[in-house]
């Protein structure tokens, strides 16, 4: 938690710069355009998402998959907007062109097999046996969408910086902000999970020594009435 602090003041730190207007005078969309056009994925979308919608790369969406922007992103021209646009391009060119670079299966799978050891321990409280294998085995699924996340995010993020060096769209200057800014988001990304996690495991340690706990309850309760 104090981690978590600190790193949430350092960014706020941070954000005025975050905000400058960028060398390439370019918005989210015509940066992210400009990066898939030069690697031969123009027909991979970039579209103006909602207000609440997240900065994604969705490859099942369209034949290519496609690239929302939030609206404060898609028209704007900031260093943090170039960051952004950079970023969802590198998991697109990753998982078309990198194979090898592209974890964004492997999270999804393990997220999905995380997703269904949490719906069935929810289903099996009244078993407590069952519960303790459950709470055990959902470590390692959680464990590894941490790791595959990780990795998806860090190579999304170095492939944006690459591209943005190679098309000419960032300033020599503007380069340590951008890397500040995606690392701050990559740090982000990793508390999220592992506070998820462990809040996860907190759960499911109090569901299994509140069984054992009425468990053991009842069986002395019984005794006593024989």
């Amino acid at each position: 938690m104090w981690l978590c602090y600190k790193h949430g003041q350092w960014r706020q730190n941070l954000e005025p710069k975050f905000n400058r207007p960028v060398f390439c005078r370019k918005t989210g969309h015509e940066i992210a355009r400009t990066i898939l056009d030069a690697n031969k994925l123009s027909a991979l979308p970039v579209l103006e998402g909602s207000i609440n919608t997240a900065n994604v790369f969705k490859s099942r969406k369209g034949r290519y998959g496609t690239i929302y922007l939030n609206p404060k992103h898609y028209n704007n021209q900031s260093l943090r907007t170039l960051a952004v646009a950079a970023h969802e391009c590198g998991h697109a060119i990753n998982f078309h062109l990198n194979k090898k670079e592209s974890f964004l299966f492997i999270s999804t799978y393990t997220y999905i097999i995380f997703a269904i050891i949490c719906i069935l321990a929810l289903f099996t409280i009244s078993f407590s046996k069952t519960n303790i294998w459950l709470f055990m085995i959902g470590a390692v699924p959680g464990l590894l969408l941490i790791i595959f996340g990780f990795l998806e995010e860090k190579g999304a993020t170095y492939q944006g910086i690459r591209m943005l060096q190679k098309n000419n769209l960032i300033g020599d200057e503007e380069k340590d902000f951008v890397k500040q800014y995606l690392n701050s988001n990559l740090l982000d990304y990793v508390y999220k999970y592992f506070l998820y996690i462990s809040w996860w495991n907190g759960c499911m340690a109090l569901v299994i020594v509140a069984k054992i706990v009425q468990t053991n309850f009842k069986g002395i309760y019984f005794k006593i009435i024989s």
